[in-house]
């Protein structure tokens, strides 16, 4: 009875400094992308903070899901299939590898890794699983893009355009009418002179199919019979920081 009792007492020990240890121990906390942070890397590299206190050897499993329009990040880790599991990392990071499947932009993902570390109990080891919070992130959204296209005649040796009747015309392909207004230009001489009253001009649209007009003749240079034949430039900036340039000739 008397040894019966002291394993009884033991094994309440044991049980006891085992559930102050998991009381102790911290689970790995997420830190890189943050909560719904906008990623522009296409191959993030994750990280997170390892378990607490760390002297315990803990390995970690890394999800990533791709999150459905109205689920909670919470919910699209436990719902969705992962786009890529990996298991037994032993350090707190993990690139997302060029072979797992492309991540799309504008898309929003959920992340989450979870810890496995092991307590001693009567002289063996017990799994232990610990599981971070999950976060989500979203890859940036793609840039709205616009294409230009002097419509006029090219010389084929020639590098620049004829304009006829003197109204510079081109097409304009944009995603958003928002992009379209943003759109200025400018025109210069040869030696850098501004023809177009010295500053800044918002671009007009002329029809719904894009494509604008700039009337030369509204400006006095072009009134004038001396710019037949001169080379002038075209500059065309969009809201993206991107400058069109083309020189053109009016006869």
């Amino acid at each position: 009875m008397r040894s019966l009792s002291a394993i009884i007492l033991l094994i309440g020990l044991c049980a006891q400094i085992t559930y102050a240890q998991l009381g102790t121990v911290s689970a790995p906390r997420p830190v890189f992308p943050a909560k719904e942070q906008v990623v522009q890397h296409m191959f993030p590299t994750f990280s997170w903070m390892p378990l607490y206190p760390q002297k315990y050897t803990a390995t970690y499993e890394f999800k990533l899901v791709e999150t459905m329009e109205g689920q909670s990040p919470q919910t699209a880790i436990q719902a969705n299939p992962p786009l890529i599991t990996k298991k037994y990392l032993r350090l707190p990071t993990f690139t997302y590898p060029a072979s797992a499947p492309a991540l799309t932009k504008g898309k929003v993902y959920a992340w989450q890794v979870i810890a496995t570390y092991y307590v001693g109990v009567n002289e063996s080891s017990v799994p232990r699983k610990l599981a971070s919070e999950v976060y989500s992130f979203q890859l940036e959204k793609p840039r709205p893009t616009t294409c230009i296209t002097l419509l006029t005649e090219q010389p084929g040796s020639q590098q620049f355009y004829v304009v006829n009747d003197y109204k510079l015309r081109f097409n304009l392909a944009a995603q958003n009418h928002q992009e379209v207004r943003a759109l200025q230009f400018t025109i210069t001489n040869k030696q850098g002179e501004s023809i177009t009253n010295h500053r800044v001009v918002p671009v007009k649209a002329k029809d719904a199919e894009g494509q604008y007009i700039i009337p030369l003749r509204k400006y006095a240079a072009f009134r004038k019979k001396r710019t037949r034949h001169q080379i002038y430039v075209l500059k065309v900036n969009t809201p993206e920081g991107k400058t069109f340039q083309v020189n053109f000739t009016a006869k």
